[in-house]
This record gives C-alpha cells, structure tokens and sequence, in this order.
C-alpha cells in the first residue's frame, strides 16, 4: 500500500485559532447578541404559531359542541 504524502497538504486557516484581540472580541460579542436576537425572534414565532393552533383547536371544540347541542 503506497504512503500518502501530507508535505504538500496546505492547512485549514478556518480551524486555525485566533489571537483574541479586541476587534475579534467586539465581533464575537456582536456575534452573540446576534443568535440570542435570532432565538428571541424564533421563541416569539414558535409562541404565535403555538397561540394560533390552540385557537383554531379551541374553536373546533366550540363548533362541534354548538352542533351536538343544537343537532
């Protein structure tokens, strides 16, 4: 089985680490308030779809009930 030759590979500067310099801490704190803005965003859709299921659940239960009362 022939060797594989990793002198020529070049290496991956995304999984590099980064000197935490205070440009770097600026963008990893805008970064941050970013995603909690997103979850804050998505935890507020999740609630309104969440409302509007129950509502439409609630007024099928109120239609069916009308109806066995008046059928």
């Amino acid at each position: 089985m022939p060797k594989t030759d990793y002198t020529a590979c070049k290496p991956d500067h995304r999984m590099m680490r980064v000197e935490m310099t205070h440009k770097m801490r600026e963008i990893a704190e805008q970064i941050a308030a970013l995603q909690a803005q997103y979850r804050k965003l998505e935890e507020a859709e999740q609630r309104r779809a969440l409302h509007a299921f129950l509502q439409g659940v609630r007024q099928r239960a109120e239609t069916r009930c009308l109806n066995e009362i008046a059928g």
